[in-house]
């Protein structure tokens, strides 16, 4: 149907050989486009919630001595290990995807959004080196010293 140069005919997109199962994956899996440094911030704070529930639910358990300093850094590492294997295990505790859900919104996770990312990455990257390069350059004025007011003149 055409109606003044407008084509009105809507065709339905053709799966080539995916179900609908497989297109919902496809659609689902937006991750790979999430930088690597926000999957990390999500990751840790995953880490740091399971550590600190497994340290709070140690601290339910009553004990007739107190642990020596010694064991209580021992069980420090043991509940850093468990924490992460926890959070790694599978889906996780489900936080990291929630927090990455915050931080990065999905609206962004497209290949457009993670170019835009690299770019400003990279251009921070650059301007960091420029200051790197003027510090070596100009080394004679990288210390600032205050004189008392007495020996400023006033």
């Amino acid at each position: 149907m055409k109606t003044k140069g407008i084509d009105l005919n809507i065709q339905k997109p053709q799966s080539k050989g995916l179900s609908l199962k497989d297109s919902n994956k496809v659609i689902q899996d937006d991750s790979r486009f999430i930088p690597e440094p926000y999957k990390k911030v999500a990751s840790g704070m995953e880490q740091e919630f399971a550590r600190f529930m497994i340290e709070q639910m140690e601290n339910t358990v009553t004990r007739e001595t107190p642990d020596s300093q010694a064991t209580a850094y021992y069980n420090s590492i043991v509940n850093q290990e468990r924490a992460e294997a926890m959070s790694e295990s599978g889906e996780g505790l489900g936080l990291k995807k929630m927090i990455l859900d915050q931080i990065y919104p999905k609206y962004l996770r497209t290949q457009l959004g993670l170019n835009s990312f690299n770019a400003q990455m990279e251009a921070q990257n650059i301007q960091r080196q420029k200051i790197k390069m003027y510090q070596k350059q100009d080394s004679g004025v990288s210390e600032i010293r205050m004189a008392p007011k007495s020996e400023q003149g006033e």
